[in-house]
């Protein structure tokens, strides 16, 4: 199972990052017990503080309930007057997260938060620096994308087209597949 961008933890401006929240906890604990007890999979879109004190916008990996790392956002929204300036809610990932999908081991996949994939304009002032390249070179066949596409300005199909046309291509153009999970059907937030 993959969840979208901030699926537990709320997207951004949420209590989770000033440890406010006390249901956080609660709920993650909740979900790794469910993941253990019943040997699941999951890819866990979060807003997570960890024992560094700082927070990460991440996808955690968990294989047959078995926490084995996470992958944090490295190309985060930086415009606050546009989609929201995540630069001032996460600390930016740095690395890539390889795992397999399968018990032999042959199968490597990824993962990447929104924007990584994208690289939206207004929001993105370096540009794109297109990761499926690094992840060609290092034999991974699946990328995971968890998005939170939700905005206050309602839908705009040329945005829509972008971030559609980006995953149908990275996927042909590196020859691999591209799985995404968004927090809403589509892009006007129903």
């Amino acid at each position: 199972v993959l969840t979208p961008e901030g699926s537990l933890s709320g997207y951004r401006e949420n209590q989770t990052h000033t440890h406010n929240n006390p249901d956080y906890a609660p709920a993650l604990k909740e979900v790794e017990n469910y993941l253990i007890k019943n040997q699941r999979n999951m890819l866990l879109g979060t807003g997570h503080v960890e024992s560094d004190g700082l927070p990460w916008n991440q996808i955690r990996v968990y294989n047959k309930g078995q926490f084995g790392g996470a992958y944090a956002k490295r190309l985060p929204c930086m415009n606050m007057q546009y989609y929201g300036g995540e630069l001032f809610h996460y600390c930016t990932g740095d690395q890539p997260y390889y795992y397999y999908l399968d018990d032999k081991r042959k199968i490597i996949a990824s993962s990447l938060i929104c924007n990584d994939i994208w690289a939206f304009p207004k929001a993105s002032p370096m540009g794109n620096p297109y990761f499926y390249r690094q992840f060609k070179a290092d034999h991974v066949q699946v990328v995971f994308c968890a998005v939170n596409c939700n905005n206050d300005y309602g839908f705009d199909q040329i945005i829509y087209e972008w971030h559609e046309n980006h995953l149908r291509l990275f996927s042909r153009e590196f020859d691999m597949y591209t799985i995404v999970s968004g927090a809403t059907t589509s892009m006007d937030s129903k």
